[in-house]
């Protein structure tokens, strides 16, 4: 398995200007790549990619291309041959770098940092890969991802939680997912908890770290690069099922066919801990769904105020002094864990009022990105409500 390369102390100034062009271009397709004052994407991108790898990368866009049709947008003093340039991105895309596709004729694509690349790490994470990457989401990465005008994730409501109706759609129900999926399902370890496990503080929700599932051609890709194994649909079914009985909330891709269901807690995860640190979490995930109490039958035991990923249960104080459970809906990503953990039945998920249908494939998802990229204000705006919300009280209005 090849390793992360070390960032270069004494590298060219080509290969150093070939990053920082990289770093531009990565930042130009729909997911951006932004650049920090410390640099932390830059060092990301030596560990990934080779100076030649990075030149090569250039050429390419989030768009699937044959190893021909790259070679043709390359300078016309390339001198690789087409057989060496797709050797070189067949290896790329072992380490994780970018994506291969195997549907047909072989193609290629660049990948979003998250996610996508640093996903694509889970058997190759290194202490310094997961410090670079910890430095980068912390110092301009999570504003850009929780600003794009379209989630790439959606929250998968725990199914048992779901109103017993026909009027269900097959993208908010985990199993049509899996099901759909037949032949085509794969399970890798978690990226998030293997972070977690190096940094110090293992995930205190379960001791499982094989419970990422991949589907359609990203689990075709899993298994053919070494990170993921092929399951069954039973299997995918069990795994999934086990990780809504510990209280994950489940996270897949923002497409009618999507290529992952993540099962997620925002002590790990690094997407719910973004949600968790901004004010409105409902604001920046797609979601379908809201927890709502039943009032007469609360006994305010605050099971779900403790477990609730994202604080959205909280006690309230009435006048005759006792303390009843509120649900901040600002705060409610509809995920579920509630109703799991509920040992009366006193909360259930109630449709929210506008239905959220997400794309139907990935590009159609990037290109709906691409068309309202996050502008400096939008940024600043999510940046001044965390720092107004540290100082003067978590989650204040």
């Amino acid at each position: 398995m090849a390793k992360h390369l070390p960032p270069r102390s004494r590298e060219s100034r080509a290969d150093n200007q070939s990053y920082r062009k990289l770093r531009k271009h990565l930042n130009s397709l729909p997911v951006a790549f932004p650049r920090t004052i410390l640099g932390a994407e830059l060092r990301i991108l030596r560990r990934l990619f080779s100076p030649e790898e990075a030149r090569l990368a250039l050429a390419m866009d989030h768009h699937p291309r044959t190893a021909v049709e790259i070679a043709s947008r390359l300078p016309p003093d390339h001198s690789e041959s087409a057989t060496g340039i797709e050797s070189r991105l067949r290896t790329m895309a072992g380490n994780g770098a970018i994506l291969r596709r195997t549907t047909g004729e072989d193609t290629f694509a660049l990948l979003p940092f998250i996610v996508g690349m640093f996903e694509f790490q889970s058997e190759r994470l290194t202490p310094e890969f997961v410090k670079d990457s910890t430095d980068y989401m912390k110092q301009g990465f999570a504003f850009e991802y929780l600003t794009t005008a379209k989630p790439q994730t959606r929250i998968i409501p725990v199914d048992q939680a779901l109103p017993q109706t026909n009027k269900i759609a097959a993208y908010d129900e985990f199993e049509q997912l899996i099901r759909a999926a037949e032949g085509h399902i794969a399970v890798a370890r978690c990226v998030c908890r293997i972070t977690a496990d190096m940094n110090g503080k293992p995930c205190r929700h379960t001791e499982r770290r094989e419970l990422c599932l991949a589907l359609n051609d990203f689990a075709d890709t899993a298994v053919r690069e070494g990170w993921g194994r092929s399951l069954t649909v039973a299997e995918a079914l069990e795994c999934a099922h086990q990780s809504l009985g510990e209280g994950l909330v489940l996270q897949t891709s923002n497409e009618l066919h999507p290529h992952f269901i993540c099962a997620c807690c925002s002590d790990c995860c690094g997407l719910l801990a973004m949600l968790k640190a901004v004010p409105r979490p409902v604001e920046h995930t797609a979601t379908n769904y809201q927890a709502e109490l039943i009032a007469d039958a609360c006994v305010a035991c605050g099971v779900c105020v403790s477990s609730c990923p994202m604080d959205a249960m909280r006690f309230q104080s009435t006048r005759d002094k006792l303390s009843l459970v509120d649900i901040a809906q600002e705060r409610c990503i509809g995920c579920g864990v509630c109703t799991v953990v509920c040992p009366i039945a006193a909360v259930r998920l109630v449709p929210r009022a506008v239905e959220v249908v997400p794309p139907s494939t990935s590009e159609e998802l990037h290109q709906e990105i691409a068309q309202e990229r996050p502008n400096t204000t939008r940024k600043l705006r999510l940046v001044l409500q965390v720092l107004i919300n540290k100082v003067f009280g978590r989650y204040s209005a």
